[in-house]
């Protein structure tokens, strides 16, 4: 049996969510009000590229740091993009001290 958590926290997404055949963009506009919350009046974020490779930095404002959290955010690939899982990181960060790295992989 699912819990009261599990039960409460489904009222969030529309229903429908999960139907076979749906291109990524109509997973994405299902899942997009789970995700992209404000991440804290404490967090900055900046989208970059490193590497090569796109993301998003997560950090403490005005905290100087040399850690880095490498952070894949999931969603299967097909959810959201990573500027909406910022959301996520910053309890890392605080706890230690540190900076992250919010990959934006593609499809």
């Amino acid at each position: 049996m699912p819990s009261r958590e599990y039960e409460a926290a489904l009222e969030h997404f529309p229903k429908g969510i999960a139907i076979p055949g749906d291109s990524y963009e109509d997973v994405r506009r299902k899942f997009a009000p789970a995700h992209g919350h404000d991440p804290g009046p404490d967090i900055e974020t900046r989208e970059a590229t490193l590497g090569g490779v796109g993301g998003v930095w997560t950090g403490q404002k005005g905290e100087k740091t040399d850690r880095v959290i490498l952070f894949f955010h999931g969603g299967a690939f097909v959810s959201c993009p990573a500027p909406t899982y910022t959301f996520y990181a910053p309890s890392y960060v605080r706890a230690a001290r540190a900076a992250a790295w919010v990959v934006a992989y593609p499809l």
